[in-house]
């Protein structure tokens, strides 16, 4: 009498078990099949943030260079003389920078370094013989999207 119980018990218990294998290893396969679909936006992410730095290097590099300067120095002239911009940097505010003089080797000038990238600097005087220097460099982003970014400082008086 006592082995007929136990092949009862035995009986109700192994089905269960087999079910619960079953379902441990759906509930498994579920969350293998979310956790790898997001393998593809980490790249993405990835690649837009690699974008992003290269706009703040090539931003605060520009930013780096123009602080070496006096406030007085930054002028037209000059800037096309240091090779910040071309010809048409004559013109005045906002200057377009085609290249980064002291980083040549690098390849950080916008054009090289982002798909469709430029980058302006523009320059506005304030008191005390200070300028306020922005640099914008826009690019656009693998996903298509105009991205942007801004980089600034004040040279003279108020440093």
């Amino acid at each position: 009498m006592r082995s007929s119980v136990i092949r009862r018990v035995r009986k109700k218990t192994s089905g269960s078990i087999y079910f619960d294998v079953i379902l441990a290893v759906f509930i498994l396969s579920l969350s293998a099949a979310a956790f790898y679909s997001v393998f593809p936006k980490i790249g993405k992410v990835q690649d837009m943030a690699q974008e992003r730095s290269r706009a703040m290097h090539i931003g605060n590099r520009v930013i780096d260079q123009l602080q070496m300067m006096r406030p007085q120095d930054i002028t037209p002239a000059n800037l096309v003389a240091l090779q910040f911009c071309g010809n048409s940097g004559l013109n005045g505010s906002p200057y377009t920078i085609t290249r980064l003089p002291m980083d040549d080797a690098t390849d950080f000038s916008p054009r090289k370094s982002l798909k469709n990238g430029t980058a302006t600097l523009t320059v506005t005087s304030i008191d005390s013989g200070s300028l306020r220097c922005v640099v914008k460099v826009q690019w656009t982003s693998e996903s298509g999207h105009a991205e942007t970014v801004k980089v600034g400082t004040v040279i003279g008086g108020y440093r």
